[in-house]
């Protein structure tokens, strides 16, 4: 069932110092959030006069350094492509070659390497490293028992002192992060160009010739963001060659690459019906859906891939290991027919919601404070987001959709549980459990998937409690609504009427009467946390009953009006039977 709120009670949080990682793991005494982010704009702003030769007389032409990895399996010492190595400022993929060259400041850099199916390693790029460097990667143990891992370095970390050296960090308690997440930034702008490649870059604009911030740029498996003037820079291009272009609440392009682009995007809503994990080999079911895209205003469609159980014969062996594989329906040969019809797809995959890899998985669970697995109030145990080994395996689900033809993967879930007696639950005693600390652990997990979801050309989004676009805190789950319009797409509300009392709202009568107050309120609230990047939200609105009244047409319609006068990049149709009040839907003009 769709991720829904239980209880919409605002509930204090406190702020926490940030933590900062190296080969060593240390902490940071003393230095704080804004002091560190300052060191990554410092980086951000030197990689882009490094690239342009934008320097001042007096610069020295010799300032920087360009250290070239060359990451290998240990296994079979075959190069790996596709590794990434992840930095303050951004990460950047390996080559066909297992090869990637970055530019560096003259500072201390803190490092991450890693790629699906090994251990990553750790380390720092200290000023007097080696400039060629050979990183060995050794395999992943498929049913590793290890419970505590460590998290990914932070993005703003200050300068360190070790080497870089193949080997994994020992484990260290984790301190307090940042108590906002930082944006993503261009990974390719401080790639250095190898081979024929070209440097492209150019402006991002809508139909009235205004900047588009966080599109993105993609050519192969390299890729830009544009920042909030809606510039980018891509090196590394083949010439003459194509790149893709998206934004969320745009269509996506395909152009051509220039050293001067500048590509209009034009408006599109994405409206979805919902294909539930029930009803995914019914095909009354997905006979009605594409009627829909050929008769109302629907052209997309959300499918389950995965609800603890996965609902497809994947190959991600965590899962099959786990027991957790229940193969129901081929959803390459679904993809397929959806996108024949004209359906834009989204992969929904629940993450942390998963009873299955806890209960057979205990040392991934969340546990009690006596030993025993936790279980949330309708006895479901849950697996630990702090557990990064959790990570990777549920990316890889989404790296497999994008290979199925997916145009999106949705992540639900992404959160800490709500519904159970928190105060005996353990997550481990090297985490505070404050709201920092839970915001930044899931947005990283959300970063972490978007960098990797952007390498095989999908885009990622995240379903949030639609009450985090109310008030400022996380509600005690790790979902802060700024914050994950920072790493994702498409940020999507569950906006269910049903589930609202009239406080939160400053409504005085029953929310689930009142649709469009409802929605209008919650989406008003949401964008204003986000100016500018109002349509990376696309709200779940209610199409089924819940108390009073039974909801049809009139009631659906209004939701849809609220969220598009709101301005909604579009909505998405919540049904546990995956029927849809179609009279509420429009008639396909997508006016």
């Amino acid at each position: 069932m769709l991720d829904r709120p239980s209880l919409y009670e605002r509930s204090a949080r406190n702020s926490y110092g940030s933590y900062r990682l190296s080969k060593s793991r240390r902490r940071w005494d003393g230095v704080s959030w804004w002091l560190s982010s300052l060191f990554a704009i410092a980086l951000v702003a030197w990689a882009f006069t490094w690239w342009f030769g934008i320097r001042g007389e007096n610069d020295d032409p010799a300032a920087g350094r360009v250290v070239t990895f060359h990451v290998t399996s240990v296994e079979n010492g075959q190069p790996l492509s596709g590794a990434t190595v992840h930095f303050p400022g951004g990460s950047v993929p390996t080559d066909g070659d297992g090869r990637v060259a970055i530019a560096f400041p003259d500072a201390a850099v803190d490092i991450e390497i890693s790629m699906p199916g090994f251990e990553p390693v750790y380390g720092t790029a200290g000023l007097d490293i080696d400039s060629d460097q050979r990183i060995s990667l050794n395999p992943a143990a498929p049913s590793s028992t290890t419970s505590d891992d460590p998290p990914p370095p932070s993005t703003d970390a200050p300068a360190g002192s070790q080497p870089v050296e193949a080997t994994t960090v020992a484990e260290q308690p984790a301190s307090e992060p940042s108590p906002t997440v930082a944006p993503s930034v261009t990974p390719a702008s401080t790639m250095v160009p190898e081979g024929d490649g070209v440097a492209i870059g150019g402006t991002i604009i809508d139909e009235a010739g205004d900047p588009i911030h966080d599109a993105t740029i993609r050519s192969g498996s390299s890729f830009a963001r544009t920042d909030e003037n809606g510039t980018f820079q891509l090196a590394d291009v083949p010439a003459g060659s194509d790149v893709e272009v998206w934004a969320s609440g745009y269509a996506d392009q395909t152009v051509a690459s220039s050293d001067a682009m500048t590509v209009t995007m034009q408006r599109e809503n994405i409206n979805a019906a919902y294909l539930t994990g029930a009803h995914l080999s019914n095909e009354t079911t997905i006979q009605n859906i594409i009627d829909l895209a050929h008769t109302t205003d629907v052209n997309a469609v959300v499918i389950d891939m995965k609800e603890g159980t996965v609902y497809y014969d994947t190959g991600v062996q965590f899962f099959i290991d786990a027991q957790a594989v229940q193969a129901m329906f081929d959803p390459a040969a679904l993809v397929q027919r959806f996108k024949n019809e004209g359906l834009y797809t989204i992969a929904r995959i629940v993450v942390f919601n998963d009873p299955v890899v806890a209960e057979n998985r205990p040392d991934l669970a969340i546990m009690t404070t006596s030993g025993e697995i936790w279980r949330g109030y309708n006895g479901a145990a849950w697996v630990n987001p702090y557990h990064r080994e959790l990570w990777q395996p549920n990316i890889d689900l989404g790296i497999e959709a994008a290979a199925m033809g997916f145009d999106e993967v949705q992540f639900d879930y992404v959160r800490f549980p709500s519904d159970g007696d928190l105060s005996n639950a353990e997550f481990g005693t090297q985490y505070t459990y404050q709201e920092d600390e839970r915001v930044k652990t899931i947005a990283d997990f959300l970063q972490m998937a978007r960098d990797q979801l952007t390498i095989h050309g999908v885009k990622t989004a995240a379903d949030v409690f639609a009450i985090v676009g109310i008030y400022p805190d996380d509600q005690g789950i790790g979902q802060r609504f700024y914050d994950f319009t920072l790493v994702v797409d498409y940020i999507c509300p569950m906006i269910y009427p049903s589930h609202f009392t009239a406080s939160p709202l400053g409504m005085t009568e029953s929310p689930n009467a009142n649709p469009y107050d409802t929605v209008l309120i919650t989406m008003n609230s949401a964008a204003g946390k986000v100016p500018g990047q109002e349509l990376k939200i696309r709200p779940w609105i209610q199409d089924f009953t819940m108390g009073d009244p039974p909801y049809g047409v009139e009631q659906v319609q209004a939701q849809i009006d609220a969220a598009l006068v709101a301005g909604a990049s579009g909505w998405m149709l919540w049904n546990p039977e995956s029927t849809f009040t179609v009279g509420a839907l429009g008639d396909g003009s997508g006016a």
